[in-house]
């Protein structure tokens, strides 16, 4: 990633950072795959690591989706796991165009699963 890309994102990272320490959620969703971009950035992820700890990989993933015999249009959804959190990335819905229900929901079992660690663990 260059700095330029996600120097908009760096700008309002001490705020994202506050909200994260003081909520201290296990579980972020971020509604544009650039926002899990930007997090993993070079510049940004020393400001995370503090409060989220250290990183996976992302598991980043393109589904084939099929209705009516047409192909969906494909998106990245991203997946991430930190020490203190899980974050899934969706297509963000007002900037994907064509992004259909069913592409999303063809991560559901992805989904699901994290949803369920979270009930396991915390309720």
């Amino acid at each position: 990633m260059n700095n330029t890309e996600f120097s908009e994102y760096l700008k309002h990272i001490d705020n994202f950072v506050f909200h994260v320490n003081y909520f201290k959620p296990k579980i972020i969703l971020f509604m544009g795959i650039k926002l899990l971009d930007a997090l993993n950035d070079k510049d940004c992820i020393p400001y995370i690591r503090p409060v989220l700890g250290y990183e996976s990989p992302v598991n980043y993933q393109i589904k084939d989706t099929i209705i009516d015999g047409k192909t969906l249009r494909k998106f990245r959804v991203g997946f991430q796991k930190f020490e203190a959190c899980d974050v899934i990335a969706l297509p963000h819905p007002s900037g994907s165009k064509r992004l259909h229900y069913e592409y999303i929901k063809a991560f559901k079992d992805q989904i699901s699963t994290i949803l369920e660690n979270y009930k396991t663990k915390y309720l």
